[in-house]
């Protein structure tokens, strides 16, 4: 299964928000774009896939204040976004005796949210699996969260 969509260019969408009137007047993107940066901590990372090269991949990383939290690595759906771990990671990295409490990383995939895109063809599930193995982003993973080697 290969992915050729892209997404929308951002003049499409410059266009489109412009020209309705909740665009013109209604929507703060900056607000929520502050409300977005204040609440998420967000990273990169350069992840090497085999034929591919290294692709830059956004993800939010949020740790618990529990230090023996368990890993967690979130990965969104299609179509969707880093975003949608917005509601859920308080409740995951909370500290409460009746559950377990969560370090989560909540990846972005290539070509979606602020991931960079494969730059060739081809790139389909064995790679997407393949990014976020143990031995790309789940090690990752472990050492962002402080766990040694």
């Amino acid at each position: 299964m290969n992915w050729r969509m892209r997404g929308g260019s951002m003049a499409h969408l410059w266009r489109t928000l412009s020209g309705s009137q909740r665009g013109k007047n209604e929507y703060d993107w900056r607000k929520h774009e502050k409300e977005i940066n204040e609440e998420l901590p967000m990273f990169t990372r350069d992840i090497d896939v085999d034929s591919f090269g290294a692709l830059n991949i956004h993800y939010v990383h949020k740790k618990s204040k529990i230090v023996d939290a368990i890993p967690l690595l979130f990965c969104h759906g299609w179509p969707g976004s880093f975003l949608e771990v917005r509601k859920i990671l308080p409740l995951l990295t909370a500290s409460a005796p009746e559950h377990p409490s969560f370090h989560v990383v909540a990846l972005s995939l290539p070509g979606y949210g602020f991931s960079e895109a494969p730059r060739k063809q081809g790139f389909g599930a064995n790679q997407y699996a393949e990014m976020i193995t143990i031995h790309h982003t789940f090690w990752a993973l472990y050492i962002l969260t402080g766990v040694p080697r």
